[in-house]
Order: structure tokens, then sequence, then C-alpha cells
């Protein structure tokens, strides 16, 4: 299931069940659009360039001066929330493919 914040947030207003349900509907977002990107992770010593380096890989006007981080309460977990403009949904699904793909990333919304 692809999880981005907003077709999280849509998924669990209106009960979809599935995925499938959200793409067969469309688009929920009209591109080109503003974009967070929120991403959980160890809080280790890359995980923070290894993320920004996935997202600047597609996003190259990124704004690394831009991007929120916040450890969890007790400190193990670090989620960074990244501000892109997304040109079209391909670029969204290759960047989440990236994301998730990375043995350091535990969850992208």
């Amino acid at each position: 299931m692809r999880v981005y914040g907003c077709r999280l947030r849509i998924k669990l207003c209106y009960g979809h069940n599935d995925s499938s349900d959200l793409m067969s509907e469309g688009s929920l977002l009209n591109f080109p659009c503003d974009l967070f990107v929120k991403v959980l992770g160890h809080n280790k010593s890359d995980f923070r360039s290894v993320a920004e380096a996935i997202v600047k890989a597609h996003y190259a006007d990124l704004d690394i001066e831009q991007i929120k981080e916040k450890a969890s309460k007790n400190g193990r977990f670090l989620s960074l929330t990244f501000a892109v403009y997304a040109q079209n949904k391909d670029q969204i699904d290759a960047l989440y493919q990236e994301l998730v793909a990375s043995e350091d990333v535990l969850l992208v919304l």
C-alpha cells in the first residue's frame, strides 16, 4: 500500500479498505503541488544524511534549511519532514519507492 500523508488521511476519514480504491478514483492531488513527506527512522548519525540524499536526488531544489526534525520521546527514532514541490504522481512514486527501499527508513508518510 502506498502511504502518502494526504492519502492516509483520506483512507482513514472515508473508510477505504485498500489502496486500489484510492487509485481507481484518480489522483487526490492537483499537480504541480506542495507536498510534505515525513520519513521515520532510527535516530542514528547517518539517518538524516541518507534520507536527505534520497529526497535531494528527486527534488534538486530541496531547501535543507526547511527540513523539520523531531526525535521521539525516548530518542530512539527520528522523523524528518521534507517540503517538496511535486510536478506529477510519477515523481512522488519514485521518491516513495526509493525511500522505502532504504534499510535506514522505517516509515514514509
